[in-house]
């Protein structure tokens, strides 16, 4: 846009297959029969969501034999595009600035791409579970020289969408040693946590004496002393229901000094 100001515009598309998969030998999705589980009250604290839920068990006991394979039939793909913006250093001030936006799903095509069909219907064409990140980030930084000393001061803003949060119910023991089930209850990627927001900011005073360059620095980080909630207990018929279990961390200052000679 000119010789000290750029923009940028990139997008991304791909398209994953052929996963790895233990295959268990002799079982299909028709093995499996839906049942449903309502959490006694008893295993439910305060504010935690015990609704009925219906999960799968199979009907005939689990193969001891598998096979590995690519799992057929289900693929995961990606969308991106990034906006970013770079003003140079000159005139004593520079800056940079971007804008992600990114979305990935997976998806089942058919009954061959999965054998539990246990939250399937919350998975197909939703946000990879593994992957449930910020759909969206905003990143600015900048940095100022001031005429007086040339004092420096910087900052780092970052936002992004909260991670995706899951609550759900584990079920009991199932049939035929199928283990429990962690039924989820909502689609994934419906409910998240907090939009987290973070601001670090620093100075610098440049010193000479005789040959040496003396720069006193001032950092500070987490500025505001947000304490943005980043995972929580999302099994709801477990006693820490919904408790946070991490947070951002606290606001932190740091002073140095550096020579050069």
């Amino acid at each position: 846009m000119g010789p000290e100001f750029g923009v940028g515009l990139s997008y991304t598309w791909r398209r994953y297959t052929n996963f790895p998969w233990d295959d268990s030998v002799g079982m299909t999705s028709a093995d499996y029969v839906e049942r449903t589980y309502t959490p006694p009250a008893a295993n439910c604290p305060a504010g935690a969501r015990c609704e009925t839920v219906e999960y799968w068990e199979p009907s005939i006991p689990m193969p001891s034999r598998h096979v590995a394979t690519n799992r057929p039939d289900a693929d995961r793909r990606y969308h991106g595009i990034e906006i970013a913006a770079r003003k140079r250093m000159s005139h004593g001030w520079m800056m940079t600035g971007s804008l992600s936006l990114n979305d990935v799903r997976e998806y089942f095509r058919s009954p061959r791409a999965y054998e539990d069909p246990t939250n399937i219907d919350k998975l197909n064409g939703r946000q990879w579970s593994a992957g449930a990140d910020a759909r969206w980030l905003v990143k600015l930084s900048g940095a100022y020289t001031l005429p007086w000393r040339r004092v420096r001061l910087a900052g780092v803003y970052e936002a992004r969408e909260g991670r995706a949060w899951s609550p759900a119910i584990q079920t009991p023991a199932r049939a035929n040693s199928a283990g429990i089930a962690t039924v989820l209850l909502d689609p994934m990627g419906e409910v998240r946590l907090p939009v987290v927001r973070s601001l670090d900011a620093g100075a610098s005073l440049p010193v000479r004496m005789g040959p040496v360059r003396l720069t006193a620095t001032v950092d500070v980080f987490n500025l505001m002393n947000a304490n943005t909630v980043l995972r929580r207990e999302r099994i709801q018929n477990a006693a820490t229901a919904n408790q946070a279990t991490l947070i951002v961390g606290p606001r932190v200052v740091r002073l140095g000094v550096k020579a050069t000679w």
